[in-house]
Parts: structure tokens; sequence; C-alpha cells
């Protein structure tokens, strides 16, 4: 938090990124789940990195989800 502000980054696609988010003050990354996005990244790829991301929240960005993907992204860990 920064002066009572919270800060989310987002567009996350690497544990790298994470990191350079976490050291600025991001309270949030965000992870683009939208595959017409570039900056897209799968729940696949999402779940090989997520042991390894600095320990701020997490969350899903996605467009228009079913149900279904609503909960496989809660699922996923974010918050």
């Amino acid at each position: 938090m920064i002066n009572g502000t919270q800060l989310k980054i987002c567009g996350i696609t690497s544990v790298g990124d994470a990191e350079a988010a976490a050291r600025i003050g991001a309270d949030f990354l965000g992870f683009i789940l939208y595959p017409k996005s570039p900056r897209f990244l799968s729940l696949g790829a999402y779940s090989r990195m997520q042991a390894d991301l600095p320990a701020v929240g997490r969350v899903a960005v996605l467009v228009r989800p079913s149900a279904g993907e609503l909960r496989v992204a809660s699922s996923a860990g974010f918050d």
C-alpha cells in the first residue's frame, strides 16, 4: 500500500515481472486469462510459476467468463 492506495500491476507473464512489480510496491498482481490479449497467460503457465511468485495478492483478469471458467480460476489460487 502506498499512502493508503493499493496498487495492482496487470499483465504479469513471468516470475521476473512479478518480482519487479512486488519490489516497486504492488499489492496485487494481475494475470490476463483472456486468450485474445497480447499479455495472455494460460492457467497452466500460471500454475507452473505459482510457487515462485512473491507473497502479494493475485488477480485473475477474465472477459465475460462462464460459471465454469470462474470456478476454475477460483480454484487456481487467485484472491
